[in-house]
């Protein structure tokens, strides 16, 4: 019998040390959490070994160091732990550093926790820390994620501390229905945005002229055309004025279709941002490509008054007028020339037609009395024809000449308007009549 008690007694006490090794609770070191010129604040944990299974809760404790603030005031701090159901708790906590009065120097004062209640195991200690006039306390439980949702949590934060398009797009393609789509999808118009200025790199005062890069366009239209943009912002418009000049830029310059085209493309983009910082230059490089539409449209100017005597000077003015500039040469009514030009040159056909009349007449008659009276009414016809000829090939030749003039005149100001309003030569990027204006 002795010997049974003995055997139980020896098992029991080996059974009470072994558990006190399972459930010995150290104290971890100190760690500041908060410090300014009055007080510090340390913090340090004791934790189980094996919490869940011998259901030991764990501790903290604080050591305040230095002369407490003769007013409210808290330091408030987060805390994370896994508990035994398999839920993420975070505890919201806070020490009083503070009180109307002040309550005099502490010389590392040790402040027990008062709540023994959390049960599990530490995942996050010690963080936010925020000090405040008030205190912050609560408690948020959340099932314990998946190792699926661990991941999603991992590449969002990844995300949001390196926002690229790269790295947000990821996330987007990875998890097409995940947690944070709605805020990825925001940071994806900040991130594209973002790329687009820093591949751009222009000048504010360089929006209307510089032309961006291949990468910065990518970047800007990507942008544009994302759902969630919102068209009414400065931000949406910039991205469409960079868009628009890159466009205009690579759009070919050397056929009407073309020049059709540019066209189109400054009406759309006027009509759609009014207020657009390019207005007033695009408006003047709209009215610059009308007149070289009209150009390619129409017949030379040579060849024109070649059959329309005045037609060539008439379509010269309608582009000078259409640059504001005003004519002080040529017939207002430059048809008035095709009369006279014609008029005078069908006149004179007709008294050539009548000299040869009255000198075949001179030839044929056998009368020597009518022979002075034909030869003198054909000299009279030809020379009233050559003067009516004259005439006619005479204000002919004025007309070119003045058309000459004009052609020179609206060239030069055609280069001076090119060269002072929005130019989208690309290649060279530098200002040039890059049309051939066909008169």
């Amino acid at each position: 019998m002795p010997y049974k008690f003995s055997f139980y007694f020896t098992f029991c006490c080996l059974s009470l040390l072994l558990n006190l090794k399972v459930t010995a609770q150290t104290w971890g070191n100190f760690n500041t959490i908060f410090k300014n010129q009055d007080i510090e604040v340390e913090l340090r944990f004791k934790e189980p070994v094996d919490a869940c299974n011998t259901n030991t809760k764990f501790k903290y404790e604080y050591k305040v160091t230095g002369q407490y603030l003769d007013y409210d005031y808290f330091v408030n701090w987060d805390i994370d732990y896994e508990d035994c159901d398999g839920y993420t708790v975070t505890e919201h906590l806070n020490l009083k550093i503070g009180e109307q009065g002040g309550a005099g120097y502490k010389d590392g004062e040790f402040v027990k926790s008062i709540d023994f209640s959390f049960l599990g195991k530490i995942t996050k200690s010690s963080y936010n820390v925020k000090s405040s006039y008030s205190a912050i306390f609560g408690t948020e439980r959340k099932k314990k994620l998946t190792p699926y949702q661990q991941q999603e949590n991992a590449i969002w934060q990844y995300s949001q501390t390196f926002p690229t398009v790269s790295n947000v797009r990821y996330y987007l393609n990875s998890y097409p229905n995940g947690v944070y789509f709605n805020e990825a999808k925001a940071l994806m118009l900040k991130a594209y945005y973002e790329q687009a200025k820093g591949e751009d790199l222009y000048k504010s005062s360089e929006i209307c002229t510089s032309i961006p890069s291949d990468t910065a366009y990518k970047y800007w239209k990507q942008y544009a055309i994302f759902p969630q943009n919102q068209a009414s912002s400065l931000q949406f418009q910039e991205a469409s004025t960079r868009i628009f000049i890159y466009e205009m830029a690579h759009l070919k310059q050397n056929s009407k279709a073309a020049i059709q085209q540019q066209l189109d493309l400054i009406t759309t983009f006027n009509t759609n941002f009014p207020y657009n910082n390019c207005f007033d230059e695009l408006k003047a490089k709209a009215n610059l490509l009308s007149i070289y539409l009209n150009s390619k449209k129409q017949p030379s100017a040579y060849i024109s008054n070649l059959f329309i005597p005045g037609r060539g000077n008439l379509n010269i003015n309608k582009d000078l007028k259409s640059i504001n500039e005003k004519i002080y040469t040529g017939l207002k009514l430059p048809y008035l020339t095709t009369v006279v030009v014609w008029g005078s040159l069908f006149t004179a056909g007709y008294f050539y037609y009548q000299g040869f009349d009255n000198y075949n007449k001179y030839s044929n008659t056998e009368n020597p009395a009518e022979w002075d009276g034909y030869l003198n009414l054909a000299n009279d016809n030809r020379t009233k024809g050559n003067i009516m000829l004259g005439i006619g090939l005479g204000i002919w030749v004025l007309d070119y000449a003045n058309i000459i003039y004009k052609k020179h005149k609206l060239k030069s100001k055609l280069t001076s308007i090119d060269k002072n309003v929005v130019n989208f030569n690309y290649y060279n990027n530098s200002f040039s009549v890059s049309y051939s204006y066909k008169f």
